[in-house]
């Protein structure tokens, strides 16, 4: 893999002297009534909030033949076998100037070319699309509160290990839990949905924690389940219900939701072929804990195209409201992307990550940059300081989770996109 090994070993210059780009349009984006929203308040600006709009590079900043250097990092990434294809869409200013897709959906030469509008598996962006700005709202309206043990909102965890645990420590991934559990081997396919639901938090109640609460930042999907219960058990609406209503109807998320229908089918990318379901799941979600909860989890489960993505990060980067549609106070949004500072040295905000050292957001997003990474090879960065969103949406998991070499190509595509920035000086981040 000639472009695996030159991502490792080039230097950041030559590589990037060797892309190419095609640039790519996107209709606008639709939008559906809005639900469960409140709007902006009347200290709020008069005009709306910036909404996604196409434009061309230069009219955001960037010198075009060096962005173009980005798609072809993706091209030639695709042909080397990193994955089957990806799509890449840049945001600055509000003006989507590049939405590149490459590859296929499959490596199979008869497989259906990558579009823009493909439909990936989101994985963990499901973490802060959905579950994190579902506690943001909450966490506003005073239902919850981010200091409240677990046990206040789950009285089954009134013995746990992990029933001290604050919201907080929670969303920062320092209560101590561990990564992850193999329960959907017990669970199986076809439990009722609240049937597995209770099994999960019985199971993470008999935890040990692998650390104390704040010694260390362990990022885990146990504490996300948790969080997810609490937003249901706080709601006569289901998980999926509150994500539909209160994020993706307001944003106009058309093709983002969880468990699409099988219309879509033809445009989602497969996954990883599965031995314990015997299947390649296409259009089913990869993340085995979440199919075994119905295909609905607070971690994983939530699938979308690079455009709706961007939209849901514009949002974010205008502090919670697109257009008129608002989903979250600005100061609500500025607390949640900076980093906790509950376990010293941890890159971890409240649900989302921050910039550490090595990135995958690559050495030039700025120390206040946040954004999160989904294991099928997705991922979400913004910026504020630069005014920048970039989405990456690639299923590198096919047709095995072994293949790695996302890990290498991200933070090379997010260093092009920065250094292509000409209207301003950009430097690598201290410490980046």
């Amino acid at each position: 893999m000639d472009t695996v090994r030159a991502l490792n070993l080039a230097p950041a210059a030559l590589l990037l002297a060797a892309l190419l780009v095609l640039a790519a349009t996107s209709a606008c984006q639709s939008s559906r009534p809005a639900a469960h929203l409140s709007p902006p308040r009347s200290e709020d600006p008069a005009t709306a909030a910036t909404v996604l709009r196409d434009a061309a590079p230069e009219s955001a900043g960037f010198n075009p033949e060096r962005l173009e250097q980005a798609a072809d990092l993706l091209e030639r990434a695709v042909a080397d076998g990193v994955t089957p294809g990806g799509v890449l869409l840049v945001a600055r200013r509000g003006a989507v100037v590049l939405h590149h897709a490459a590859g296929r959906l499959t490596y199979d030469e008869g497989s259906p070319a990558v579009t823009p509008s493909t439909i990936y598996d989101l994985a963990s962006l499901t973490k802060v699309i959905a579950t994190t700005t579902l506690l943001m709202r909450r966490i506003e309206a005073d239902v919850l509160d981010l200091d409240a043990a677990a046990t206040s909102y789950l009285p089954e965890l009134e013995e746990s290990a992990v029933g001290g645990a604050t919201l907080r420590d929670l969303l920062a991934h320092s209560s101590g839990l561990p990564c992850c559990t193999e329960l959907f081997r017990e669970l199986g396919e076809d439990l009722d949905r609240d049937e597995a639901r209770g099994r999960y938090l019985e199971h993470i109640a008999g935890t040990e924690l692998a650390v104390a609460r704040r010694e260390r930042a362990i990022y885990s999907d146990l504490g996300v389940l948790l969080l997810g219960e609490i937003l249901e058990r706080g709601s006569d609406r289901g998980l999926a219900q509150q994500v539909e209503e209160e994020v993706l109807e307001p944003l106009g998320l058309i093709d983002t939701g969880y468990v699409p229908p099988e219309e879509l089918r033809e445009r989602i990318a497969p996954t990883e072929f599965d031995s314990w379901r015997g299947r390649l799941p296409h259009g089913e979600v990869h993340d085995e804990n979440t199919l075994a909860l119905g295909g609905v989890a607070p971690h994983a489960g939530l699938f979308g195209t690079a455009r709706d993505v961007a939209v849901f990060g514009q949002a974010m980067l205008n502090g919670g409201v697109y257009g008129e549609r608002r989903l979250a106070d600005s100061e609500t949004v500025a607390l949640f992307t900076r980093r906790a500072e509950l376990v010293p040295g941890s890159s971890r905000a409240l649900g989302w990550d921050t910039p550490s050292d090595p990135s995958s957001a690559g050495r030039y997003f700025s120390a206040r940059s946040f954004g999160h990474t989904g294991f099928t090879g997705t991922s979400l960065w913004i910026d504020p300081e630069l005014d920048l969103i970039v989405v990456l949406l690639t299923n590198r998991v096919h047709p095995t989770r072994e293949n790695i070499a996302i890990r290498r190509l991200r933070p090379v595509v997010h260093d092009a996109v920065v250094q292509a920035i000409e209207d301003r000086e950009v430097a690598p981040r201290e410490g980046g």
